[in-house]
């Protein structure tokens, strides 16, 4: 009998034991037909391919640009096609503005956990993976020209990021508060990185930027609380670094001071006549003494902002004003305004609540509000200027006054020929102790 017919029979005498019978001898009712069995000739390389993980399952898909976007269930968002991805807002300002349009999978964005942009997408949309704050990962291919505004903006999980050679821009927050983010490779072929990319990016750690690079934004390196250095490569045409401090490429222009830079004190380099908003912020976790150098005119708005560590800060005679809350909240102990600034600009010294004392130079005609607010510590005020600088009225509701909220024994020390006038000038005399200055000798 052959292999088939036994296995037919062994089958059939179950069935015959079934009423009352064993074995196939003697039975004739049935007639065999020779087939191959197929469950004889099993192909391992299908059994290989039953075994393997199934192909994630497309869940969701979209249009977007020229592109096509699916979501699978494994949390894989894919962008395919050729061309470039649609634009969004979905930042908490467009719903202000009244121009919010999220992505379509904005719904899912907590499920999203990888993110792969295929090589022929040319541009990432705006605001495209903002608030994907399961995305760890994310490889941007070479064909990909342009990253678009807020495009991973925080994306808090998202430690890992490569830039292929090919991208040369990457958009205004980008990247902000991406705060898993240790370290990025910038591609030689990058030109342009927006205002805010990295901003508080505060696990990274470094930064090159290459020799192609054209433009970086204000603010792209601002809160990265680790950052110890920049290095910008010595044939870039547009900035430049020195001892991991970055500048433009003349060094007139100091566009970010490293918040982990080492050392507890720094003289800004005499060729710099401008710093870049919020440059310092931050960034003096180490720095406890400062020098501005007279080539500076103006020091801007938010440069010091939070340097707690900052104890003593002197300002070169060439500087006309202190912008609005310059040094607000910074360690200062300290502070003596040079002859050549006119203009104390709001908040510019509040809440330092380490200082003690403030000599305001003789040129000094206006002192804006809230300069000193908030400095508890302030027991003695001395301006240098015969007639008393203006100090800007608010109403309560409104702000507050120059000195407020410093203690109300402080003593304020004035030419002695001007006591008069100080003692009748609004805001001056709320003060009650008026001290004369002695004269200089000789005068």
């Amino acid at each position: 009998m052959s292999k088939n017919r036994v296995i037919i029979c062994f089958t059939v005498a179950f069935a015959v034991q079934a009423i009352g019978g064993w074995g196939c001898n003697g039975f004739q009712g049935v007639r065999l037909e020779e087939r191959p069995d197929t469950r004889l000739n099993v192909n391992l390389d299908t059994l290989a391919d039953e075994t393997a993980p199934p192909s994630p399952i497309i869940s969701r898909s979209w249009v977007s640009g020229a592109t096509t976007v699916t979501f699978s269930h494994d949390g894989t968002l894919r962008v395919g096609g050729d061309g470039a991805m649609g634009d969004y807002a979905n930042e908490p300002n467009s719903i202000f503005a009244g121009v919010h349009h999220p992505a379509p999978w904005d719904d899912i964005r907590d499920s999203i956990t990888n993110v792969i942009i295929e090589n022929a997408v040319t541009h990432i949309g705006e605001d495209a993976f903002i608030y994907c704050t399961r995305l760890t990962s994310v490889t941007i291919p070479g064909n990909v020209a342009s990253i678009g505004h807020r495009a991973f903006y925080k994306c808090t999980a998202l430690g890992s990021v490569t830039i292929e050679e090919g991208v040369d821009s990457i958009g205004a927050a980008a990247f902000y508060s991406c705060t898993a983010l240790v370290s990025v490779i910038i591609p030689s072929s990058l030109l342009f990185i927006g205002r805010a990319t990295f901003k508080g990016c505060k696990n990274l750690t470094s930064v090159t930027i290459p020799g192609s690079l054209t433009s970086v934004g204000e603010e792209a390196f601002a809160y990265c609380e680790h950052l110890a250095s920049i290095t910008v490569a010595t044939d870039n045409a547009h900035h430049s670094s020195e001892d991991g401090v970055l500048f433009d490429k003349n060094k007139t222009i100091l566009q970010q001071y490293p918040q982990r830079k080492r050392g507890t004190s720094y003289t800004i380099p005499s060729t710099v006549t401008s710093i870049d908003v919020l440059a310092f912020q931050y960034g003096c976790a180490d720095l406890t003494s400062l020098t501005i150098p007279g080539s500076i005119t103006s020091i801007g708005w938010l440069v010091f902002q939070y340097c707690k560590g900052l104890e003593s800060v002197t300002i070169g005679d060439g500087v006309t004003s202190i912008g609005m809350r310059a040094f607000v909240s910074s360690g200062l102990k300290s502070v003596t305004i040079p002859n050549s600034v006119d203009t104390i600009a709001e908040y510019a010294f509040a809440l330092c609540t380490g200082i003690t004392s403030v000599e305001i130079g003789v040129s000094v005609t206006s002192i804006k509000q809230a300069a000193f607010w908030g400095c508890k510590s302030l027991t003695s005020i001395t301006s240098l200027n015969p007639i008393p600088p203006d100090l800007e009225h608010v109403p309560p509701y409104l702000g507050y006054m120059p000195f407020e909220g410093i203690p109300p024994n402080a003593c304020l020390n004035v030419p002695a020929n001007s006591l008069a006038a100080y003692r009748a000038a609004k805001g001056w005399r709320d003060f009650k102790c008026v001290n004369p200055l002695a004269a200089a000798p000789g005068g």
